[in-house]
């Protein structure tokens, strides 16, 4: 391309974007709001609905929906294969991002994905980064066995709620909690950190039982034994 036509070609690509109604979000805001919006739920956030002639694209966004989940849950299980990070990563090159400087001269990016399979590759790829670690450390999964069943949504496998270590911390000083030396890595929130506990409790409440009346059926079957 000849450097006339290279520079009006960037000049429309600028022009376009300060248009254009997309987001303009730091990376881990994308991040948290590509898995805890759409793969979590399935709802469709700012980034998303950006997308130029979405409408095209919705009777892929579920098969999109279910690819990202079980990405993430690849990732966090280490099984992404070469196939899935060269697939992840050809989609997402056809994400346009423009940076913004934001308060404090903060970088910032104006996002417009191509499609849908492109914004999940991207946040897929910020996960896979080997130069920001800090992303991929910071996803977990509840350990909760009932988060997240959609009830509205019974046709999709149960997928635990992903979330962020850094969002849960940022959660607590909001609501005035003291922060301990323990990460919240387990649960994506201490309502369902307190299920599991009960759970728990209850499980070994009934363990105990079964091991005492085991104990005197044994103790009965030794003394009848005996007798004889």
């Amino acid at each position: 391309m000849k450097t006339q036509k290279l520079r009006e070609a960037i000049e429309a690509v600028l022009a376009a974007m300060l248009k254009s109604e997309g987001p303009v979000l730091s990376e881990q805001l994308f991040l948290r709001e590509l898995v805890g919006q759409f793969a979590n739920t399935g709802a469709l956030g700012k980034v998303l609905t950006s997308i130029p002639g979405l409408a095209r694209h919705a009777d892929s966004l579920e098969q999109v929906h279910q690819q990202f989940r079980n990405d993430l849950q690849a990732f966090l299980a280490s099984q992404l294969t070469v196939g899935d990070r060269k697939r992840i990563h050809a989609a997402a090159d056809r994400v346009l991002m423009v940076p913004r400087t934001g308060v404090g001269g903060a970088m910032l990016y104006h996002y417009l994905p191509d499609s849908p399979e492109a914004a999940v590759a991207h946040a897929m790829r910020l996960l896979l980064d080997p130069s920001k670690p800090q992303y991929g450390e910071d996803l977990k999964q509840c350990q909760w066995e009932e988060c997240n069943r959609i009830e509205d949504a019974r046709q999709l496998p149960h997928v635990p709620r992903f979330f962020f270590v850094s969002e849960r911390r940022e959660a607590a000083v909001a609501a005035g909690k003291k922060l301990t030396g323990k990460a919240p890595d387990r649960y994506c929130c201490e309502e369902h950190m307190r299920a599991a506990h009960r759970a728990r409790a209850t499980e070994a409440t009934l363990r105990r039982r079964r091991e005492l009346r085991e104990q005197k059926l044994k103790a009965a079957a030794k003394r009848a034994a005996t007798r004889k």
